[in-house]
């Protein structure tokens, strides 16, 4: 028997495991399969076992990674307090910056940015140095309310 079943086809390796599944069975009394069996169908029945279902698969998707929004009126007011493009400019002043740098920008994205027809063209002023670019505010003095009494006696 056992030759006959490595040289069977498909049909025939299919039969001998069903019939190897019937004897590993056959210690078992036939009772207690039958009430084996009862309590599987109740089981179903009940939706405590499945049958033939697959999991839902998991579909990973990647992250949204939403593109930085930006407006011209940034970019004409970074030119307008003495930010350059790039650190190439002649104007170029360190102590600033550029907005290349500001942002993050690739030298392709600042030739797509100052294509646009409201920056095409527009340069960096020249900020006096004497005029702040930033507004310094004392935190660490609270800031006392006086109240003026005003008596007319």
């Amino acid at each position: 028997m056992e030759n006959e079943t490595t040289t069977a086809n498909f049909d025939g390796a299919a039969m001998a495991a069903t019939e190897s599944h019937a004897m590993a069975y056959s210690d078992i009394p036939e009772e207690m399969v039958t009430e084996m069996e009862d309590r599987f169908e109740e089981m179903v029945a009940n939706g405590e076992v499945l049958i033939d279902s697959a999991p839902e698969p998991v579909v990973q998707t990647a992250p949204i990674i939403e593109s930085p929004v930006y407006k011209i009126s940034t970019f004409l007011d970074m030119l307008s307090r003495g930010y350059t493009r790039t650190t190439k400019e002649k104007a170029y002043d360190p102590s600033i910056g550029t907005i290349q740098d500001h942002f993050g920008l690739t030298k392709e994205d600042m030739k797509v940015i100052f294509s646009h027809p409201s920056l095409k063209g527009k340069k960096t002023k020249q900020v006096k140095k004497s005029t702040p670019l930033f507004t310094l505010i004392d935190d660490t003095v609270p800031e006392t309310v006086v109240e003026e009494n005003y008596n007319n006696n």
